[in-house]
């Protein structure tokens, strides 16, 4: 489960094996979603971040160990 970090903080969640995302707790957020190389960075309104890697396969997809909800 995903939550906002205090503002000014950066969180890297290292995704290794097979993960289930639960992104309920900021679905009410102000977020912007950035794809930087295999990552995914989760933008905060307060300045804070999210980094998860690896997300992405070498085809830009999200990688198959990855299931959102």
């Amino acid at each position: 489960t995903l939550a906002k970090p205090a503002g000014d903080q950066s969180v890297i969640v290292r995704l290794d094996g097979s993960v289930v995302l639960n992104l309920a707790n900021i679905s009410n957020e102000n977020i912007t979603l950035v794809r930087v190389g295999d990552k995914l960075v989760v933008l905060f309104d307060n300045k804070s971040t999210i980094t998860l890697e690896p997300f992405f396969d070498q085809t830009w997809k999200p990688d198959d160990i990855v299931e959102t909800k």
